[in-house]
């Protein structure tokens, strides 16, 4: 087993996106379009505050985490796009 250090993920993070460490931990789960913190998700969600709902994964995630999907433009913030989701299955 290979245990990382702390900094690798996000080294590993910018070196996909072609970008550097700082801007990485930029591109994260709270402004991705996919990330649904909509009021009606909240009240499903733990952790008010942190978790959200991703549509493009189908799974609930942290507000600080990243993928190698993030996508501009988030987050879901009303209940109507939120919705909208849901019914086309993400």
């Amino acid at each position: 087993m290979t245990i990382e250090k702390p900094g690798d993920y996000w080294e590993k993070i910018a070196e996909h996106w072609n970008t550097d460490v700082e801007a990485a931990k930029k591109t994260n789960c709270s402004n991705c379009v996919a990330f649904d913190v909509s009021p009606r998700m909240k009240k499903c969600m733990p952790l008010e505050g942190k978790l959200g709902y991703c549509w493009m994964h189908d799974f609930k995630c942290h507000k600080d985490r990243t993928c190698y999907t993030w996508a501009a433009g988030g987050p879901i913030k009303d209940d109507e796009k939120s919705k909208k989701n849901q019914m086309k299955g993400g």
